[in-house]
């Protein structure tokens, strides 16, 4: 009996060391590359000072993470994609990975010091495989309060 239990738990661990190394071998050699270790909160959040000084070189892809009337009434950060939580990913992720891996970085923002918006579209880009993915958290305000170019829908102008 112990020898079978023995041979039992070789045999799972030989499983998952194989499928481990396959995993990482195919993940390797993709072009979109999935994070081995997700990103934490802490290691995603940009101060206002960093989104401007990238805004400024043009290496910032701003993703506004509030609703769409917000987003073309009141206005939004220059050049930024709306998508809300809920969206479809999938028409966005080709561009931003492109732009991602062009070096510029991926900066979510919604609105008010408990919004949670930018944070979970972040999360979501970051999980789809969208590298360089950060939030700047209350960033409308933050932006808005500092006097930085926004933009408005065509619609709105």
């Amino acid at each position: 009996m112990r020898d079978f239990l023995i041979s039992g738990i070789r045999q799972a661990l030989l499983v998952v060391v194989i499928g481990s190394t396959l995993g990482l071998m195919f993940n390797s050699v993709r072009t979109d590359k999935m994070p081995i270790i997700a990103p934490t909160l802490s290691d995603m959040e940009i101060s206002i000072a960093e989104a401007e000084k990238m805004y400024r070189e043009g290496r910032a892809i701003f993703i506004d993470a509030r609703d769409s009337w917000s987003y073309a009434a009141m206005g939004h950060l220059p050049q930024a994609i709306n998508i809300q939580p809920h969206d479809n990913l999938e028409p966005h992720l080709e561009e931003l990975k492109k732009g991602a891996g062009e070096g510029k970085r991926v900066i979510a923002y919604c609105d008010g010091e408990g919004c949670r918006l930018g944070t979970e579209v972040a999360q979501a880009l970051s999980s789809s495989g969208v590298p360089n993915v950060c939030v700047l958290h209350n960033g409308w305000t933050l932006w808005e309060k500092a006097g930085l170019p926004l933009e408005k829908s065509k619609e709105q102008k």
